[in-house]
């Protein structure tokens, strides 16, 4: 089922930092068969000069990573049971859809999508720092 939601990285000048996204799934035990992330299109803010398209907060690439991460510090790395591999993210809205080869068993309910680089500038005037900007993520599953 679909649910909304925003989630925005802290402006910075290096287009090769990292983030991520813990993530606390309904149950403790789950079979994942698809992941995935939609960026934010932001519809409201100027738009680029060269392609006529407003500004999508879109990573370079990501990875989701499947463990225990509840009580790691920020920035720590937690207990990976499971990932996908790198996965390179198209400069769009379309968002990126992961489906596993198959289901993966998911002990513990806690999931956390790494949001690897940015291409993505704010576009005002006075700001220009990269930002990387979630509107949905999800994990499907049983």
């Amino acid at each position: 089922r679909y649910r909304p939601c925003y989630w925005s990285s802290l402006p910075t000048d290096d287009a090769a930092s990292n983030e991520w996204i813990w993530i606390k799934l309904r149950g403790v035990a789950c079979l994942v068969s698809e992941v995935s992330v939609y960026p934010y299109e932001a519809y409201w803010q100027p738009r680029d000069n060269e392609t006529g398209t407003c500004p999508i907060y879109s990573p370079q690439a990501l990875q989701w990573e499947f463990g225990h991460f509840g009580e790691v510090p920020e920035g720590g790395e937690g207990d990976v049971w499971a990932a996908t591999d790198r996965v390179n993210v198209p400069h769009g809205a379309e968002g990126k859809r992961v489906r596993l080869e198959r289901p993966l068993l998911v002990l513990g309910g806690e999931a956390r999508v790494r949001l690897l680089g940015r291409v993505q500038r704010q576009t005002f005037e006075s700001m220009g720092e990269y930002y990387t900007c979630v509107q949905h993520l999800s994990v499907a599953g049983w």
